[in-house]
Formats: C-alpha cells, sequence, structure tokens
C-alpha cells in the first residue's frame, strides 16, 4: 500500500531531531515572570480587553432581545387582525363590481 503524502511528510517530521533551545532560555523566561509580577492588577485590564467582554455580554443581549421583539411584532399582527372586520368574500375577489352596491348610479336605476 502506498502511504499518502500526509503521512509521509509526517513521519519526516518524526525522524528530524529536535532543534535546540536557545542558550538564554532559562534567563528570558525568569526575566518575563518578573516583569509580569511587577504588573499592577488595575493596567492588566486594558480598553481593548473591556471592549471585548462588552461584545460578548451585548451578544448574549442581543439574542433574547431580536425574540421579545419577534413574538412583540407577531402578537401585535394578531390582535390588529383580530379587530379589523373580515372582508367580504366579494371585495376579497374584487367582484364587488357585479354586485347591485357596486355604484352609487346602480341605486338609483328601478
Amino acid at each position: 500500500m502506498d502511504p499518502s503524502p500526509l503521512d509521509k511528510l509526517l513521519g519526516d517530521y518524526r525522524d528530524r531531531p529536535l532543534p535546540q533551545a536557545p542558550q538564554n532560555l532559562r534567563e528570558n523566561v525568569w526575566r518575563e515572570i518578573r516583569l509580569r509580577k511587577n504588573v499592577s492588577p488595575t493596567s492588566a485590564f486594558d480598553f481593548a480587553e473591556f471592549l471585548v467582554w462588552v461584545r460578548q455580554q451585548m451578544g448574549i443581549l442581543v439574542a433574547p432581545a431580536l425574540a421579545l421583539a419577534l413574538l412583540v411584532s407577531i402578537g401585535w399582527t394578531e390582535a390588529i387582525h383580530q379587530t379589523a372586520p373580515a372582508p367580504n368574500i366579494q371585495q376579497a375577489l374584487g367582484l364587488q363590481v357585479f354586485s347591485h352596491q357596486s355604484s352609487a348610479l346602480t341605486r338609483l336605476i328601478p
């Protein structure tokens, strides 16, 4: 069975030796730890993180608000539909031209 190109590539990566770590790795790690230890808690919250938090909260609030607006609009449409008089079938089909009540002139004719 012929191995796939991905399997061959992964095998090549597996056979390669690990790269050597930089010589000053330990000093760099400890320097970063010291720098982060001296950061005050108030400076940890910058404006970008606050905006991300606000965007997440707005995402949580927008979906229920849209659902509520949809329900209110459907309910309002139903309420208006219930209070409006139902159209006559002749009016709905546009058949009032054949009715004796279609115009005032036809009422004058005996």
